[in-house]
């Protein structure tokens, strides 16, 4: 009884150690149609917040088509994706579609951990021919993604789509945790009722 014990333990640190860790998880805005507001989306472990005058909405048109359009309506557009847990990586694509004059300067997207911006990137580049679009590969911690279009008062607000986004980090138990595990009162449990079964086993066999 001691042994299958240490083996039920085992077993239930093991499944809930490996669901603990970060694990890449792609963004699926397919499951949504085309002018879905992003803040209401419902993606385990994933919040965007949206600031006021800006509209976010899924679009499939654009791009990969697996991601979002935002726009700043007269305002600076701003849309803030935050995880359940700390990112340890996020890879995505952005699309500017505003004007490509320069100097103009491009959207910015921007990193964070807790309070602290840890990297800005607002170069105006070209990308696989179209005007501002950029790949992105972070790896290191950082709690939230902020994208912000281009806006100034000559050319008014900028386009900006984001896609093909994939974000590392540890998603909610309820909703990774394929193997229920039992608490260590349920497997004292467990183990109590196996033994009652197999005492009551071997007293049938000995009468």
């Amino acid at each position: 009884m001691k042994t299958l014990y240490r083996l039920v333990s085992i077993t239930s640190f093991w499944c809930a150690s490996t669901l603990s860790h970060a694990v890449p998880v792609t963004l699926d805005f397919s499951a949504y149609p085309s002018g879905t507001p992003i803040a209401s989306l419902s993606i385990p472990g994933v919040t965007f917040e949206v600031s006021p005058g800006t509209t976010a909405q899924v679009n499939h048109s654009i791009g990969s088509g697996n991601g979002f359009f935002m726009l700043g309506n007269n305002t600076q557009g701003r849309v803030t994706i935050r995880t359940s847990g700390a990112m340890t990586s996020s890879t995505f694509v952005t699309y500017g579609y505003g004007s490509c004059q320069t100097p103009l300067p491009g959207d910015i997207v921007k990193w964070y951990l807790g309070p602290d911006l840890i990297e800005t990137n607002d170069n105006f580049v070209q990308y696989s021919g179209r005007c501002n679009e950029r790949q992105f590969t972070r790896n290191f911690a950082h709690d939230a993604i902020v994208f912000e279009p281009h806006y100034d008062a000559q050319y008014g607000s900028q386009e900006m789509y984001v896609s093909d986004i994939t974000l590392d980090f540890t998603p909610p138990v309820a909703t990774t945790q394929a193997i229920p595990t039992l608490s260590q009162w349920g497997q004292m449990a467990l183990v109590g009722l196996m033994g009652l079964s197999a005492l009551v086993a071997l007293g049938r066999k000995n009468s």
